[in-house]
């Protein structure tokens, strides 16, 4: 990681170089009606600065920010909203309150047809690999893979998973959210240009109890559409020192995607991830 450690230090010359200078910003993420939007994700726009709200909504970024500096509050199923540090108070100042109107995203409606249907699977296959690698569990690291359906058929995602290593330090807990986006008006990487493509929240947790033969799979109450050309995002969304997904991998991936909890854009990932995306294709 040596390269995001480069970056971060220029990253920061540059923040003081801009007038920034170390500032806390706190609140609490709610919807219209006062309740509380858990997990809601905060990011300072082109630093490397960001949070995922807790359970209750409540979050605190501390870094070196210029008033200028725009934070953005985004929740699936939520208009996305922008406002400058210099709006929220700058120094010690906490904001109370984030509200967002809603914004659904809804699908048409495609009935699963019987016949000719195919189970399509991305990113990790299996449990083997000739290296060991580690997922450090940190709130708001994303992995995502893209899915494309064939010209004239629906994919449908029917469940997420992982591989994961039973040995001391394993993941214990987590409670992971999936995202999905249509990838319709991506046109270039490093993005932003993903659309949020759920009405709700689409939360499972996880347990080390479920693993068997080193692997975790979540199923979907009920199948999922899928944009024509849509990325599913697995994503944590709490922090666990001390632990993490180690497995077995070969070097490379593909076909998948990757945003830290503190970066505003997402950018492709050509390593390998213990993760995968179970779809139907009918």
């Amino acid at each position: 990681m040596t390269i995001r450690y480069v970056i971060v230090g220029l990253a920061a010359f540059a923040a003081l170089a801009a007038g920034a200078a170390q500032t806390r910003i706190a609140g609490r993420v709610v919807e219209k009606g006062g309740e509380c939007l858990p997990y809601a994700t905060i990011k300072v726009k082109n630093r490397y600065l960001g949070a995922v709200a807790d359970s209750v909504g409540l979050f605190e970024i501390q870094g070196a920010m210029a008033a200028s500096d725009t934070v953005v509050v985004s929740y699936m199923g939520f208009r996305t909203r922008k406002l400058l540090v210099a709006e929220l108070g700058v120094s010690d100042s906490t904001v109370s309150l984030v509200e967002m109107e809603s914004a659904p995203v809804p699908l048409p409606e495609v009935a699963v047809r019987p016949g000719k249907r195919k189970t399509v699977k991305y990113g990790k296959k299996h449990g083997t690999g000739m290296l060991s690698a580690d997922y450090t569990a940190e709130a708001g690291l994303c992995t995502g893979f893209e899915t494309k359906a064939g010209k004239g058929r629906t994919m449908w995602l029917d469940a997420v998973g992982f591989y994961i290593k039973e040995i001391p330090g394993m993941l214990s807990s987590m409670k992971f959210r999936i995202n999905i986006y249509d990838m319709a008006g991506v046109t270039r990487e490093p993005t932003d240009e993903f659309a949020d493509a759920l009405v709700g929240q689409i939360y499972f947790d996880y347990d080390k109890a479920d693993v068997v033969d080193g692997r975790y799979i979540w199923a979907l109450p009920e199948m999922m559409r899928l944009p024509e050309h849509a990325m599913v995002e697995i994503e944590f969304l709490e922090n666990r020192k001390n632990e993490a997904i180690v497995f077995k991998c070969n070097l490379l991936g593909k076909n998948s995607w990757i945003r830290e909890h503190d970066e505003y854009f997402w950018c492709t990932c050509p390593i390998a991830t213990p993760f995968f995306v179970s779809c139907i294709e009918n």
